[in-house]
């Protein structure tokens, strides 16, 4: 049987998490970023929820805990340091202002990419500059002249996506903050 073929854009913290649940179930996945190299800024990120059930699911709970934030908690002081406010760490996987579980982005994006780095092609410095429908693909013009094919195509880049935007226009719409990608896949799986 043939593998799929996925060309995901963006490396931050969607891109990898997608790649490395499609690598498991036997994708080959591509990696593009315009950034020539991983960005590793960002601020605080609390995994709760749903997160929490897939970064336990991928085994990254224990680094997450190993490189989290430390905090502590909120506390709002008056002029004499007399708390009149806390917001302690919940333990709770949904509820608080504080999370159990608090990474820089940075980090969390780099536990990513070396947890998918041997398994996933990663092309640093690329951007898609269009994208056209095939029977069965899509093929993809990259900003270097190359062209490949792909079964699918997805843009993982955040909701200010200039990807999104210049290529798929108003193919992908937007719900809730949400954005729902452009696939193309016909065949059976």
């Amino acid at each position: 049987m043939e593998r799929h073929r996925i060309l995901i854009s963006g490396a931050g913290i969607a891109g990898p998490a997608l790649a490395w649940w499609l690598h498991r179930y036997g994708w080959d996945c591509t990696v593009i970023e315009r950034s020539p190299e991983l960005r590793t800024g960002g601020q605080n990120v609390d995994i709760r929820g749903a997160a929490r059930s897939v970064i336990d699911r991928m085994g990254l709970d224990g680094q997450i805990r190993d490189h989290g934030t430390g905090e502590r908690g909120t506390r709002f002081v008056d002029g004499r340091d007399r708390t009149v406010a806390a917001f302690p760490v919940e333990r709770s996987a949904t509820a608080g202002a504080t999370a159990e579980r608090e990474i820089l982005r940075g980090r969390l994006a780099s536990l990513l990419y070396e947890r998918t780095d041997a398994d996933v092609d990663y092309r640093f410095g690329r951007r898609i500059e269009a994208v056209r429908d095939e029977p069965n693909a899509a093929r993809v013009s990259f900003d270097d002249g190359a062209t490949e094919r792909f079964d699918v195509v997805a843009v993982a880049e955040g909701v200010n996506s200039a990807t999104r935007d210049a290529v798929f226009g108003d193919v992908a719409r937007r719900r809730l903050g949400l954005t729902i990608g452009y696939f193309s896949i016909d065949r059976e799986a």
